[in-house]
């Protein structure tokens, strides 16, 4: 899903109630690409 893609630094678009404060997108570049995840939703 991409969900995520673009939303380095906001509230995860998965989580829900209290936990959207907590779940925050980051972002990581490897070999020139970027990945957007929730490391609380995406395991």
């Amino acid at each position: 899903s991409f969900a995520g893609y673009g939303r380095a630094g906001q509230s995860c678009p998965k989580a829900s109630g209290d936990a959207k404060n907590k779940h925050t997108v980051l972002k990581i570049v490897q070999g020139g690409r970027s990945t957007f995840y929730c490391p609380a939703c995406q395991k």
